[in-house]
């Protein structure tokens, strides 16, 4: 997890100012495939509100709660990860 500190805080800072300008919202019900929406109830950027915006938004989608867990699911559980999206991919191809 040193990777993103090799990042200067400034490019942190301008990544974040625009992803605060985009809304992306119009685009979320074009989404016509299967999605996985995985969320660490501890996350500080994405609030529950906003899985269940994803949930009700994004057609034939399933929220995975990782409690416990922040922002980054696949930072701080790789292997759970990893296994949960495998059965995932398992469930929508069979």
């Amino acid at each position: 997890m040193t990777e993103p500190l090799k990042v200067p805080a400034h490019v942190w800072k301008s990544k974040a100012k625009a992803d605060l300008q985009d809304d992306l919202a119009g685009s979320l019900s074009k989404i016509k495939v299967p999605t996985l929406i995985v969320w660490g109830d501890q996350d500080e950027f994405g609030q529950r509100s906003e899985q269940e915006t994803l949930l009700k938004t994004i057609q034939d989608s399933q929220l995975l709660i990782y409690k416990g867990h922040g922002h980054s699911p696949h930072w701080e559980a790789p292997e759970r990860v990893a296994k949960d999206l495998v059965n995932f991919i398992e469930n929508v191809v069979s």
